[in-house]
């Protein structure tokens, strides 16, 4: 009797242990944290890649700078001043051209980003200031369309404003300490 009594013994433990290991189903709460838990990567993923662009400019290395947007890509400028040629727009062949005719150091620095997700498709907003050669250019806002393809973001367009002071703010680090790569 006594055996019998310590095989139903372990048999109860097994079972509340086999119940302790089943996975309960997910919450609604549980599904809300992990897509916040999500979109906050994508975010983050969204500013790195952003930032990849920019030290690539800075450094003017049109290899890596190309394979952060996608093939149809384009760039618009508008400038706040009268009489300019404005919206000029570029595709990436021409942006690519561009960049490689500079031979000076260039530094673009964003801060405050602001950062949208929906899926794949993903904004950045941010103000700028852009430096050539260690000496001030000019600043604005950037607004940077990306779209995720084969699990890496990639900019689909880039849209930015070109002002000079007092049109617009500069970084709130001041001047840039390097020259030639962004932050």
């Amino acid at each position: 009797m006594r055996h019998l009594d310590g095989v139903v013994r372990r048999t109860l433990r097994a079972a509340a242990l086999a119940m302790v290991c089943i996975p309960a189903p997910l919450t609604a709460q549980d599904t809300d944290l992990s897509r916040s838990q999500r979109q906050i990567e994508d975010r983050t993923e969204v500013l790195a890649t952003v930032r990849a662009l920019f030290r690539a400019l800075g450094e003017r290395d049109v290899v890596r700078l190309e394979e952060h947007f996608l093939p149809q890509a384009l760039t618009t400028a508008v400038r706040f001043e009268a009489g300019a040629e404005y919206p000029s727009v570029q595709s990436l062949p021409e942006v690519l051209e561009s960049i490689a005719a500079v031979t000076v150091p260039m530094t673009e620095r964003i801060w405050d980003p602001e950062v949208r997700v929906d899926g794949d498709l993903a904004s950045l907003w941010a103000p700028y200031d852009f430096y050539v050669d260690g000496s001030f250019s000019h600043c604005g806002h950037d607004a940077v369309h990306l779209v995720r393809v084969d699990g890496r973001w990639r900019v689909l367009s880039m849209t930015y404003t070109i002002a000079e002071p007092p049109a617009c703010r500069l970084h709130p680090d001041g001047p840039p300490l390097g020259r030639g790569i962004s932050p």
